[in-house]
C-alpha cells in the first residue's frame, strides 16, 4: 500500500485520468458539431445552460459535499475508522433530505423557464423537459456523491478515471443510438444525463463496497455535530461558488438574456475548447489534491509549500502547452470543426477565453490549497465583490455603450486574471508563512515563455496551410513535442535540469 500511495501511484492516477479525459474529449468532440448542425446552435446552447443552472443550484450542495472529501480522508489517514463512518452516514443521510429539498426550486424555474430565457416559442416544450432531466439528473448525482469520496481517501483515482472511461464511451453510444433511431431532439441529452447519473451512482456504491467492506449507511452513525462542522467549513466553499458563477458561469446566461440565443449558441461553441482546458487543469490538479492532504495531515507546512510548488509545475507543464496550441492554431481548428460558422470571429472569442486559463494553468494548485487549509473565508468573500464587479461591468457596457459578446467576454476575462493572477497567491503565501514570491518565480517564467512562443508561433503559422484533419494534427502534435520540450527546460533551475539530465542518461544506458 505504501508503494501505492508513492510517486507510482500519482503516476497510474495521471495516466488513467488522461485516458478518461481524452474519451471524454473524443465523444464530444465527434458529437458536438454533429448535434449542432442538427439542432442549431441557439437550440444547442441550451443544454450548457441547463448544466449552469444546475451549477447555481449546487451551490447548496456544495456546502455539505465539497468539504466531505477533506473529513472523512483526514480520519481515515488517522486511522479513526469510526468516525469516518460517522461522517459517511452522516453527510449520505443529510444529502437525501437535501435532495428532497432541491425539488423544490426545480420544479418552480421548469415551469418558469420560458420568462428566465429567451427560447423560440417552437423549443420551449422540448427544452423544458430538457431542464427537468438535467435537474433529475442533478438529485441522482447529489445522492451518490458521499460515495465518490472513497477513492479520493485511498488515492485510487485510477479506479475514477475508469469509471469517466465507462461514461464516456456509454454517452457516446446512447446519443448515436437515440439520434440515429428518433429525429434529433434536445431531449436526447437530458435522458443520457439521467442515464450517466444512475451510472455514477452504481459505480460509485461499487468502489465504496470494495475499498470500505465493512463501512455501512446507518442512522445509528448519524451525527448532527459532524454534519453542522462540514456546514460550517463548507459554506465559504458555497460562497466561493457563488462568486466563481458571477465571475466565470454567467456568460452563457448573459449572452442569451441580453444579445440572444444566437449569441449564446456562438460562445457554446467557443467555451467547448475552454471547457476542455478547464477539464486539463481540474484533471491534475484532481490527483494532487489527495497528496496535499495527506501532507497536511500529517507533515509541516514547509513539506505541504513543497508539494504545492512540485504540483505547480506538473500542472503548468499540462496545462500551458494545450492552452498555446488553441490560441495559435484555433482558427484552423474552428475551419476545420464548424465550417457553416464564421472561424475568425470564434477564434477571436476563443483567445480572449483562452488567457485567463494561462494563469488557472500556472496556479491552481494554490487556489485549491485554501481547500486544504481550510482557510476560504478570505477568498470567498472577495470573489463574490469580484464576481459582483462583473456583472455590474456587463450591465453597465451593454447599456451605455451597446457592448457585444466580445466586450462581455473581454471584462470577464480581465477581472478574472486580476484575482486569481495576483490576490489568490498572495494570500495563499500569507497562510502558510512563506514569501510572497514564492509560486511566482515559476509563474513568471512561464508567461514570458508564452509570450515568446506566440509571437514566434504567430510568425511561423503564417507560412503554414491546414486544409484537413490530418494536417491539423500533425502540426499541432510537432509543435506541442516542442513546446512542452521548451517549457520545461526553460522554467527549470539549474540542479533540477542536471537532475533530468542524469536521469534521462540513464534511462538511455
Amino acid at each position: 500500500m505504501k508503494f501505492r500511495s508513492g510517486y507510482f501511484q500519482l503516476f497510474i492516477n495521471i495516466f488513467t485520468n488522461v485516458i478518461a479525459f481524452g474519451t471524454s474529449l473524443c465523444v464530444s468532440f465527434v458529437l458536438t458539431p454533429y448535434l449542432i448542425s442538427n439542432l442549431g446552435k441557439d437550440v444547442y446552447s441550451f443544454f450548457p445552460l441547463a448544466n449552469n443552472f444546475v451549477n447555481y443550484m449546487s451551490i447548496v450542495i456544495i456546502a455539505l459535499n465539497s468539504m466531505a472529501a477533506r473529513f472523512i480522508s483526514i480520519e481515515i489517514f488517522k486511522s479513526n475508522n469510526v468516525k469516518a463512518q460517522e461522517y459517511i452516514s452522516s453527510i449520505f443521510i443529510s444529502n437525501v433530505f437535501l435532495s428532497v429539498f432541491l425539488l423544490f426550486p426545480a420544479v418552480l424555474i421548469v415551469c418558469s423557464l420560458e420568462t428566465l430565457l429567451n427560447i423560440p416559442n417552437s423549443s420551449i416544450p422540448d427544452v423544458k423537459l430538457l431542464f427537468a432531466l438535467i435537474f433529475l439528473s442533478m438529485i441522482v448525482n447529489t445522492l451518490s456523491s458521499v460515495f465518490g469520496v472513497s477513492v479520493f481517501a485511498k488515492n485510487r483515482l485510477d479506479l475514477k478515471a475508469y469509471k469517466e472511461i465507462i461514461q464516456g464511451l456509454l454517452k457516446g453510444l446512447l446519443l448515436l443510438v437515440l439520434f440515429l433511431i428518433y429525429p434529433p431532439s434536445i431531449i436526447y441529452l437530458g435522458i443520457v444525463a439521467v442515464g450517466l447519473s444512475f451510472t455514477n451512482l452504481g459505480i460509485d456504491f461499487i468502489f465504496t463496497r470494495k475499498l470500505f467492506p465493512t463501512y455501512v449507511i446507518s442512522f445509528s452513525y448519524f451525527r448532527y455535530n459532524l454534519v453542522k462542522e462540514v456546514l460550517i467549513s463548507g459554506m465559504w466553499n458555497s460562497i466561493n461558488s457563488l462568486g466563481s458563477i458571477l465571475l466565470l458561469g454567467m456568460s452563457l446566461f448573459l449572452a442569451n438574456v441580453l444579445i440572444g440565443p444566437d449569441a449564446s449558441g456562438e460562445l457554446s461553441i467557443v467555451q467547448t475548447l475552454s471547457g476542455f482546458m478547464c477539464g486539463v487543469i481540474v484533471l491534475i490538479y484532481s490527483v494532487f489534491l489527495p497528496r496535499m492532504t495527506e501532507k497536511y495531515a500529517n507533515e509541516s507546512y514547509e513539506h505541504l509549500a513543497k508539494e504545492v510548488r512540485f504540483s505547480q509545475k506538473i500542472l503548468s507543464y499540462f496545462a500551458t502547452t494545450p492552452t498555446l496550441l488553441i490560441i495559435l492554431f484555433g482558427n484552423s481548428f474552428f475551419s476545420l470543426w464548424m465550417p457553416g460558422e464564421n472561424s475568425g470571429y470564434l477564434q477571436c472569442l476563443s483567445v480572449i477565453s483562452m488567457i485567463p486559463l494561462l494563469v488557472h494553468g500556472n496556479m491552481w494548485t494554490i487556489y485549491g490549497l485554501n481547500m486544504t487549509l481550510n482557510k476560504q473565508k478570505n477568498p470567498s468573500i472577495t470573489l463574490i465583490l469580484f464576481g459582483v464587479l462583473n456583472i455590474v461591468l456587463v450591465y453597465f457596457d451593454h447599456i451605455l455603450l451597446k457592448g457585444n459578446l466580445i466586450s462581455l467576454i473581454s471584462i470577464s476575462s480581465f477581472i478574472n486574471v486580476v484575482y486569481y493572477l495576483f490576490y489568490i497567491p498572495l494570500y495563499s503565501t500569507r497562510q502558510l508563512g512563506i514569501k510572497k514570491i514564492y509560486f511566482y518565480s515559476h509563474m513568471i517564467k512561464t508567461f514570458i515563455f508564452c509570450l515568446v512562443v506566440v509571437i514566434f508561433g504567430m510568425i511561423f503559422k503564417n507560412s503554414l496551410y491546414i486544409n484537413s484533419w490530418g494536417l491539423f494534427f500533425f502540426y499541432n502534435i510537432i509543435f506541442g513535442c516542442l513546446f512542452l520540450l521548451l517549457h520545461v527546460w526553460f522554467t527549470l533551475n539549474r540542479g533540477e535540469k542536471e537532475k533530468l539530465i542524469v536521469w534521462v542518461k540513464k534511462k538511455i544506458q
